[in-house]
Protein backbone atom coordinates (compact mmCIF):
# COMPACT_ATOMS: atom_id res chain seq x y z
CA UNK A 1 0.00 0.00 0.00
CA UNK A 2 1.68 3.22 -0.63
CA UNK A 3 -0.33 5.15 1.84
CA UNK A 4 -1.00 3.95 5.14
CA UNK A 5 -2.07 4.37 8.91
CA UNK A 6 0.80 2.12 10.42
CA UNK A 7 0.73 1.42 14.51
CA UNK A 8 -2.57 3.93 15.53
CA UNK A 9 -2.25 4.50 19.56
CA UNK A 10 -5.62 6.03 20.81
CA UNK A 11 -4.47 7.00 24.60
CA UNK A 12 -6.55 10.36 26.40
CA UNK A 13 -7.08 12.35 29.50
CA UNK A 14 -8.08 15.80 30.86
CA UNK A 15 -11.09 15.68 27.86
CA UNK A 16 -8.95 14.86 25.37
CA UNK A 17 -8.52 11.52 22.97
CA UNK A 18 -4.83 11.70 21.29
CA UNK A 19 -4.98 9.51 18.23
CA UNK A 20 -1.29 8.79 17.12
CA UNK A 21 0.21 6.87 13.98
CA UNK A 22 2.96 6.59 11.58
CA UNK A 23 1.40 8.22 8.28
CA UNK A 24 3.25 6.49 5.86
CA UNK A 25 3.73 6.93 2.13
CA UNK A 26 5.93 7.55 -0.91
CA UNK A 27 9.70 8.57 -0.07
CA UNK A 28 9.84 12.61 0.00
CA UNK A 29 6.06 12.84 -0.21
CA UNK A 30 3.80 15.33 1.87
CA UNK A 31 0.84 13.71 3.63
CA UNK A 32 -1.92 15.08 5.79
CA UNK A 33 -3.52 13.41 8.39
CA UNK A 34 -7.06 13.63 10.35
CA UNK A 35 -8.70 12.15 13.51
CA UNK A 36 -11.85 12.21 14.59
CA UNK A 37 -14.38 10.78 17.34
CA UNK A 38 -17.87 10.12 16.03
CA UNK A 39 -21.11 7.83 16.88
CA UNK A 40 -23.39 6.31 15.12
CA UNK A 41 -24.79 9.55 14.31
CA UNK A 42 -21.67 11.22 12.42
CA UNK A 43 -18.26 13.09 13.75
CA UNK A 44 -18.66 14.95 17.40
CA UNK A 45 -15.22 16.37 16.72
CA UNK A 46 -12.10 16.36 14.49
CA UNK A 47 -8.74 17.43 14.13
CA UNK A 48 -6.07 17.82 11.49
CA UNK A 49 -2.66 18.25 10.15
CA UNK A 50 -0.49 18.74 7.47
CA UNK A 51 1.41 19.19 5.59
CA UNK A 52 4.16 16.26 6.96
CA UNK A 53 6.77 14.08 5.25
CA UNK A 54 6.02 10.87 4.89
CA UNK A 55 7.20 8.97 7.80
CA UNK A 56 6.60 10.92 10.33
CA UNK A 57 4.54 9.90 13.33
CA UNK A 58 1.60 12.42 14.38
CA UNK A 59 -0.24 12.98 17.11
CA UNK A 60 -3.72 14.71 16.89
CA UNK A 61 -5.75 15.96 19.89
CA UNK A 62 -9.73 15.67 19.40
CA UNK A 63 -11.71 17.13 22.22
CA UNK A 64 -14.23 14.67 23.66
CA UNK A 65 -17.34 16.31 24.20
CA UNK A 66 -18.88 16.57 27.75
CA UNK A 67 -22.37 15.20 26.89
CA UNK A 68 -21.76 11.98 25.88
CA UNK A 69 -25.09 9.60 25.94
CA UNK A 70 -23.84 5.79 27.48
CA UNK A 71 -26.09 4.35 25.12
CA UNK A 72 -24.06 5.56 22.16
CA UNK A 73 -21.32 3.00 20.45
CA UNK A 74 -18.38 5.57 19.43
CA UNK A 75 -14.90 5.32 17.27
CA UNK A 76 -11.85 7.33 16.60
CA UNK A 77 -10.85 7.19 13.73
CA UNK A 78 -7.47 8.30 11.51
CA UNK A 79 -6.98 8.69 8.07
CA UNK A 80 -3.91 9.50 6.10
CA UNK A 81 -4.66 12.05 3.33
CA UNK A 82 -2.18 12.61 -0.31
CA UNK A 83 -3.34 16.40 -0.14
CA UNK A 84 -6.30 17.83 2.16
CA UNK A 85 -9.30 15.84 1.91
CA UNK A 86 -8.07 13.02 -0.65
CA UNK A 87 -8.38 9.85 1.68
CA UNK A 88 -5.47 7.17 1.01
CA UNK A 89 -6.18 4.81 4.44
CA UNK A 90 -8.19 5.26 7.78
CA UNK A 91 -7.66 2.94 10.50
CA UNK A 92 -10.71 2.73 13.07
CA UNK A 93 -10.36 1.90 16.50
CA UNK A 94 -13.99 1.07 18.35
CA UNK A 95 -14.63 2.60 22.05
CA UNK A 96 -17.22 2.41 24.71
CA UNK A 97 -18.67 5.21 27.09
CA UNK A 98 -16.60 3.61 30.17
CA UNK A 99 -13.10 4.37 28.08
CA UNK A 100 -14.73 7.84 27.02
CA UNK A 101 -15.53 8.67 30.49
CA UNK A 102 -12.29 7.93 31.74
CA UNK A 103 -10.59 10.52 29.78
CA UNK A 104 -13.03 13.83 30.40
CA UNK A 105 -12.07 16.67 32.51
CA UNK A 106 -12.33 15.76 36.39
CA UNK A 107 -14.77 18.66 36.63
CA UNK A 108 -16.93 17.25 33.38
CA UNK A 109 -16.36 14.02 34.38
CA UNK A 110 -19.99 11.83 33.48
CA UNK A 111 -21.44 10.58 36.99
CA UNK A 112 -21.67 6.89 37.14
Amino acid sequence: MEYEVRSLVVAGDAGVLRLTALCHGPDGAEVWARAWLSNQRGTLAESAQGPVLAGSVVSLEVPIPVDLDPEDKYLAAFRVEASPLDTRDVKVVDLDFGQLAAYQKPSSKIPD
